[in-house]
């Protein structure tokens, strides 16, 4: 019989234990509670688990109006999520094995458990007998697309998908440059006759074989935009039906849900081509119906999240994901997508990599109990910053006031730096303006708050004059106006300068203009000075910005150019008082310097702190001025963000040869 007092945990899980929650079959009467007895077991870093159990991965949700379940005959609140997944689990999987829940089987209201629990989180999830996924309750629209998916998934994966690795998708349909292209392209045809068989239309009219709508909006579900996902879906074991996805009472492995939606985002992008390939507005609306007979769908947003969640696993499984911590942190958190990974506490957002890092024990000196985010986020930033990784002051774009100007502030997904990162970031490196020297950090006294990074650095110039700021987004149409209001600022900068020959202000028109960086066919960085095809690209989009119907008649030739000028969102032409020209952060105004951080692959641009934007006609009226924290004395300079600078990006300026002093720069 149940007792009226709630549950209550006895004691503190030792290090080597977890709880599991195992069903008392006879408690599935939809009118009375759930019933559960909780237990402790025993589980090693290494090895099975002393029980085999299922590792849950769901969404908590509003923790408002909860619902009782019974645990040790014992009342126990939990969330209408959670709820609903050991609702939908009682019938099938948790008949024959415990489940290991985080918000029951950790003590929540423990937070030295939880933080020892975090750090385990990896050896729950590796040591579980499988993993399931609970996306949610089921519906009739769910109930039909998952068997369809099912199927179709199936047969993708029967074709040969899993050879394809995030590259060789980027370099679809050709395959220029990738292993085994051959193969590749043959496999493409495979899928391709799927399409044609699962497309609706035909002489009778049928409806096309998968419900893209309903596939769409089973991937929009908020499952696929949680943090602490990746880690459970990454470290779930290996093998077919080891990791399941369960939606109301309907299931489908990982394996097939993952070519699903790669057979639905290469099917929407081969039928979606049709219509953006017809100039003639005639026969674009022609093709837009034939899209609409055989997706059974209007075209809509295609969300990359899903796609980015459910590929990981795969890049985790081949060998792909890099997982320093560096590297999971731009991987997961930096983007231009619209659509970044989410947490109920901002500090999970970093807890969340800690059992999937391969240097992810450097958070247990960080993750103490009763940390602040703010604290917790300036103290990380600190962590790299002494040991080299300069490249992440260019991540300070999107920034809270609550932080010292060179915290990356990981509540909000942060924007790709335009010039890249040092070589250790997962790419090439592209820019050595610091070349020869080695990046120091120093630790200031008197600074308990950590909200000053000092740092060896050289004063390179200060701006004169900033031009207009770039504003349309990558998501926004492309503004030919913007384009031709750069150009003609650019041109008027390179005639006052008298730092560079007429040749290099011949190159310097096409190069400044996309930060010396454009992407090849194989979707790599590399610079725009290195390929033919970024001039003739700026040659060509000149000629357009001067004729009369600009933006008509355009072909492939342009993507890449101009791709890359719009990722250069917010940004500002300058020239500076010694004649540099480059490309300065939207907020920067007129006599905001120039530094280059020793060690750093790139110039920054700075602001005496204190200082508000110079009063000039082309100045941003939305510079901010930051304050020094009054426990610090002596001059500060505020981050504002990266900058390109022509003529210094590789080294020129000779800073390792000491020639130059380098002096102590301090950012708060």
């Amino acid at each position: 019989m149940a007792e009226s007092t709630s549950f209550q945990y006895t004691s503190r899980l030792a290090p080597d234990e977890i709880r599991l929650l195992s069903l008392i079959p006879s408690s599935t009467n939809p009118n009375l509670p759930l019933q559960f007895s909780l237990q402790t077991t025993t589980l090693h870093s290494t090895g099975p688990p002393t029980a085999p159990y299922i590792a849950l991965s769901y969404v908590w949700g509003s923790e408002s109006n909860p619902l009782p379940i019974l645990i040790n005959d014992h009342p126990h609140l939990i969330t209408r999520n959670l709820h609903a997944a050991l609702l939908h689990l009682a019938t099938n999987e948790l008949e024959s094995r415990p489940l290991w829940a985080d918000a029951i089987c950790i003590n929540q209201s423990d937070e030295t458990e939880k933080l020892a629990q975090i750090a385990r989180m990896a050896d729950v999830y590796r040591g579980a007998e499988r993993v399931v996924v609970f996306l949610g309750p089921g519906d009739a629209a769910t109930d039909r697309v998952i068997p369809q998916m099912e199927r179709i998934g199936g047969d993708v994966l029967a074709a040969g998908a899993m050879i394809f690795r995030e590259s060789d998708l980027r370099a679809w349909p050709a395959f220029d440059g990738c292993e085994r292209r051959e193969e590749k392209a043959r496999l493409r045809r495979r899928l391709e006759g799927i399409m044609d068989r699962e497309r609706g239309g035909g002489l009778f009219g049928r409806g096309p074989g998968l419900d893209g709508n309903a596939a769409l909006d089973l991937f929009a579900r908020p499952w696929f935009a949680r943090a602490w996902i990746i880690q459970e879906i990454c470290l779930a074991p290996e093998g077919e039906g080891s990791l399941t996805f369960a939606c109301g009472d309907r299931r489908i492995v990982w394996e097939r849900l993952w070519a699903a939606l790669l057979f639905l985002a290469l099917w929407i992008l081969r039928e979606g081509k049709a219509i953006g390939d017809s100039e003639i507005s005639f026969l674009r609306s022609l093709r837009l119906k034939r899209f609409v007979w055989r997706m059974g769908m209007v075209p809509r947003p295609f969300s990359a999240r899903a796609a980015q969640t459910l590929g990981i696993r795969k890049k985790y499984l081949q060998g792909d994901l890099q997982r320093s911590l560096k590297g999971l942190l731009i991987s997961l958190y930096v983007a231009d997508s619209e659509d970044p990974l989410l947490c109920r506490d901002p500090e999970d957002k970093i807890r969340a990599l800690r059992g999937l890092a391969s240097d992810g024990e450097i958070l247990d000196g960080l993750l103490v109990p009763g940390i602040s985010w703010n604290l917790l986020c300036t103290r990380l930033a600190r962590h790299f910053y002494a040991r080299g990784d300069l490249d992440f002051l260019s991540l300070c774009r999107h920034r809270s006031t609550a932080l010292p100007s060179w915290a990356t502030n990981w509540t909000q997904q942060q924007r790709p730096p335009w010039l890249g990162y040092t070589s250790d970031g997962g790419a090439t490196q592209l820019f050595h303006a610091g070349k020869g020297t080695t990046a120091r950090v120093y630790t200031e006294e008197g600074d308990e708050e950590m909200s000053v990074l000092c740092l060896e650095g050289f004063i390179v110039d200060t701006l004169q004059e900033v031009g207009s700021e770039w504003t349309a987004d990558l998501s926004e149409d492309f503004s030919w106006a913007s384009a031709s209001l750069r150009i003609l600022e650019l041109d008027r900068f390179l005639s006052i300068s008298q730092l560079y020959s007429p040749a290099e202000k011949r190159a310097a028109r096409w190069r400044i203009l996309v930060a010396d960086r454009i992407v090849n066919d194989l979707q790599q960085p590399v610079r725009a000075g290195t390929t033919q095809a970024a001039e003739a690209s700026f040659a060509k989009m000149e000629t357009i910005i001067t004729s009369t119907l600009p933006g008509e008649g355009l072909g492939a030739w342009y993507y890449s150019y101009r791709n890359t000028l719009m990722s250069l969102w917010s940004s500002r032409p300058f020239l500076s008082s010694k004649g540099y020209i480059g490309l300065c952060p939207g907020q920067a105004a007129k006599g905001d310097t120039v530094i280059v951080p020793s060690g750093s692959h790139c110039p920054y641009i700075v602001r005496k702190s204190g200082q508000p934007g110079a009063n000039s006609s082309l100045a941003n009226p939305r510079a901010p001025s930051t304050q020094v924290p009054d426990n610090i004395t002596g001059e500060a300079w505020e981050l504002l963000g990266e900058g390109y600078v022509h003529g210094v990006m590789d080294g020129e300026l000779n800073l390792g040869s000491g020639a130059v002093e380098a002096e102590r720069i301090r950012l708060a």
